[in-house]
Order: C-alpha cells, then sequence, then structure tokens
C-alpha cells in the first residue's frame, strides 16, 4: 500500500472507474417480488372507470417507469371468463381480453398453465409485472418458457396470498361475459425479474412465463415489461471496462 503522499497518479482514473461501476451496479441490486404502488392511466375520468383506458406508467420501489411493453401473445386451457368495462366495447376474443396494456376494458379470468409471451427474449434484470382484478385470495406459481412454450429447467417463483394487496385509487366497473355487473373493482399489481426465479436452466432462451398452480379467481388485466435502459447498462459496462489498468506500451 502507497503512502498518501507517494501514490501513483494512475490510482485515480481506477478508483474514479471503479466507483461508476459500483453506483452502476448499486442501480441495478434488486429485491424479489414487489408490489405496484401506483398506475398512471390514458384517459383518467373523475369517477369510476368504464371505458376504455391505457396504462402509461407504474411505480415500483419509488420509481416510476413510463417506457412499457405489453406481451404479444397467450394461450390457456379450456375456455376463461372474460369481462370489460361496461361502457366499453366486448374484446371479442379471450385473447384480446387481456392483450396490452388495458387497464379498464378487458379482463381474463386465466387458469393454471396459461402461458404468457412477450414476443422476444427476456434479461434477468428486467422489470416484469402483472396487474390483476380485485385483491388476491391466493397464491400463484409461475415458471419460465421459452418460445415454444416449453418449461426452461427447474425455474419456479411463488407470489403469495399476501401479495397483490395495493390497490390503486381508480376502481373499475366491469360487465361479465356470462351476464351481471361488478362494480366499484379494484386494481393490484406486482412486479418480479427473472432473477427472482429459483432453480436451473438456460436464462438467456426465456420468452416468458407460465401461471401453474392458482386458485380460481386470478383476473388478469394486464401484463408487460418495462423496457431497459440502455444508458444504463451502458454505465455498467463502460465503468466496469475502466477499472482494469492499461497495459504498458
Amino acid at each position: 500500500m502507497f503512502p498518501a503522499t507517494h501514490r501513483p497518479a494512475c490510482w485515480r482514473p481506477h478508483l474514479v472507474s471503479a466507483l461508476i461501476c459500483a453506483a452502476a451496479v448499486a442501480t441495478h441490486s434488486y429485491a424479489a417480488v414487489l408490489p405496484v404502488t401506483d398506475v398512471t392511466i390514458n384517459p383518467s375520468p373523475a369517477g369510476d372507470l368504464n371505458t376504455n383506458a391505457t396504462i402509461t406508467s407504474i411505480t415500483v420501489d419509488g420509481v416510476t417507469y413510463a417506457d412499457l411493453e405489453s406481451i404479444t401473445g397467450v394461450t390457456f386451457p379450456g375456455n376463461p371468463e372474460r369481462v370489460w368495462g361496461q361502457n366499453a366495447a366486448d374484446p371479442g376474443s379471450d385473447e384480446a381480453a387481456v392483450l396490452g396494456l388495458n387497464y379498464g376494458t378487458g379482463v381474463l379470468n386465466v387458469g393454471a398453465n396459461t402461458n404468457f409471451q412477450y414476443g422476444r427474449t427476456l434479461a434477468p434484470d428486467e422489470l416484469l409485472f402483472i396487474i390483476r382484478d380485485g385483491k388476491a385470495s391466493e397464491s400463484i406459481t409461475l415458471r419460465l418458457i421459452d418460445a415454444s412454450n416449453a418449461l426452461v429447467g427447474s425455474y419456479a417463483l411463488n407470489i403469495g396470498s399476501g401479495e397483490f394487496q395495493n390497490t390503486f385509487s381508480k376502481q373499475v366497473d366491469l360487465k361479465r361475459e356470462s351476464g351481471g355487473n361488478l362494480n366499484n373493482r379494484d386494481r393490484t399489481g406486482e412486479s418480479f425479474r427473472l432473477s427472482d426465479f429459483t432453480g436451473t436452466g438456460d436464462l438467456s432462451t426465456v420468452t416468458g412465463f407460465r401461471v401453474t398452480t392458482n386458485g380460481s379467481t386470478f383476473d388478469v388485466a394486464a401484463v408487460g415489461v418495462v423496457v431497459p435502459e440502455p444508458t444504463s447498462l451502458a454505465l455498467v459496462a463502460v465503468g466496469c471496462l475502466c477499472v482494469f489498468p492499461r497495459r504498458r506500451r
């Protein structure tokens, strides 16, 4: 160790780079399943929502994200019931009820072995989220899948019945496919990452997830992902590469 007055000048840029790297990595150190504490929707009427509206941002752990992508495909066994806003048109299909970042116009009661696909490979630290109708009274288990809907290794994630409890300020008035209305319905949400799943397998092949166990009241309104920030990823790469000293010529 050099005394403070005799440290070589070359240590300074490496220390700065190390601090940049550490700061960048720190911004990407994540907890496990976290609630979506708030959403913004457009349009946002004064009363309960019963027409079309789109989720434009979500807030997780004090951070608001506005660059969102929806899933691109969903497959499910059987014939799940769909519901929609009382003053909105029937989405026309079960798939349409859950595709897109809809807040009020489409909800699907999904069962076990429903597959949600994002249409692209997912990175381990991308923030995924589910917005559902009502508070949870059951636990759900998620498994990772590839583009062919095949399970990826043994990866699994359990979202307990104590989750999906934080409700948003805007409630929804719905109409059931089987008839009858559902008034003043709450919306709740949870977020998670591939890195929160436990198990083994090839994460580089993951394009979605499957609900493998759940009760009969898992009503999904929207499934999406926060688009990664290229500048943050670049900061990590550049900062970490600069830590290593350059060779003397």
